[in-house]
């Protein structure tokens, strides 16, 4: 159950499937009501519910919407609809899962959990993928890594990435002076702000300097009264809210220097792709990230910006630092992130691929 205005489903999957002429519908639970949005239809089942409850009563409503809708393909997004993809399966109708997260790996970095209840939770969704993947008719995936994990639980998977739409969304000429004077904020970091996201130590690294840091996104895991406690919450740091918009987030971006995505260790993070990085790309922006292997390889192959021990404050400190100081070096660091959008890393090439696939299972629109 994601947001109504996801970017990967209904930014960039619906809208792409909606122009190419296939009739599309939206489950959500969010309580908004029912809309027709961009030739989307968006089904509400009403505010989901929170566990265990959500198991029961909102799935139920999804499923009960998903039988009156009688699709011709299915195309779903949550792991815990994986069962329900195979009851639709049976009634006939064509089912893709689209995979967003390796979600043993997540499991697994639930410090939540005890290490023993972690593994059987982990050893579990790994069984069931196993077991109901094979019998749907196709799978996506959001890396090649997660891709390469399932390629045997799949008789058709692809992988699509969910890179920038250079095509009405982003301009075609982002401001790529990092000096310019309409840009406030020396930082920004956009997305969820929670526990391992890297805010904590981001927000340590602003103390006792003048720069300035944008936010935009929802507070999850008890993380907010952390940050609120640092003082240079206050002196240095902007928050300017959560939005769908995806014009807002594209405004703020604009406006700043430097993007931000210093995620902390997590077996997750360190194989897939972050998505904001993609975004800070394609405004021009030269990037911060944390230094796993994954990402530092896409850093390498861009030349779009540095990479950090996300748990060091001082390393980030000097990043930060150094970018700010050297702002010719920054400015062709964006200008590489930006190429990089435009002849590899962007919806057009993964939009086809979407439409291969679906064109493939259901012929034409």
């Amino acid at each position: 159950m994601h947001y109504r205005k996801d970017l990967r489903i209904f930014v960039r999957e619906c809208r792409s499937l909606a122009r190419a002429g296939y009739q599309v519908h939206y489950v959500v639970a969010d309580g908004q009501g029912d809309e027709l949005l961009e030739g989307i239809h968006i089904h509400d089942v009403g505010l989901r519910r929170p566990l265990p409850w959500r198991f029961i009563e909102t799935h139920a409503a999804i499923k009960a919407k998903a039988v009156e809708l009688a699709a011709d393909l299915y195309h779903f997004h949550d792991p815990e609809l994986m069962r329900m993809g195979l009851q639709l399966k049976g009634n006939g109708a064509k089912v893709i899962a689209d995979v967003h997260e390796d979600v043993p790996k997540e499991m697994l970095g639930n410090t939540k959990k005890s290490w023993p209840r972690r593994q059987l939770s982990a050893f579990a969704v790994d069984r069931l993928e196993q077991f109901i993947l094979p019998k749907l008719d196709a799978v996506i995936t959001p890396t090649p890594i997660l891709e390469a994990r399932l390629a045997s639980a799949s008789r058709r998977i692809q992988t699509i990435g969910c890179f920038p739409d250079l095509e009405g969304e982003f301009p075609a000429q982002p401001i790529l002076d990092t000096q310019a004077a309409d840009k406030p904020y020396d930082l920004v970091y956009i997305g969820s702000i929670g526990p391992l996201r890297g805010l904590i130590e981001n927000v340590q690294a602003l103390a006792g300097t003048s720069w300035t840091y944008a936010l935009l996104g929802d507070f999850q895991g008890g993380v907010a009264q952390q940050l609120f406690e640092l003082p240079a919450w206050k002196t240095n740091v902007s928050y300017l809210g959560f939005t769908q918009e995806r014009t807002k987030v594209l405004e703020v971006l604009g406006k700043a220097r430097i993007g931000m995505a210093t995620l902390l260790p997590h077996p997750n993070y360190a194989t897939a792709y972050c998505l904001k990085v993609f975004e800070y790309m394609a405004m021009g922006l030269a990037v911060i990230t944390s230094d796993f292997p994954f990402w530092q390889a896409l850093i390498d192959e861009c030349q779009c910006g540095l990479t950090v021990d996300s748990t060091d404050v001082k390393a980030i400190q000097s990043a930060v630092d150094y970018l700010l100081t050297h702002p010719a070096e920054a400015q062709q660091m964006g200008r590489n992130g930006r190429r990089a959008i435009e002849q590899k890393y962007n919806w057009a090439t993964q939009e086809q691929l979407l439409l291969n696939l679906y064109y493939q299972l259901l012929g034409p629109p």
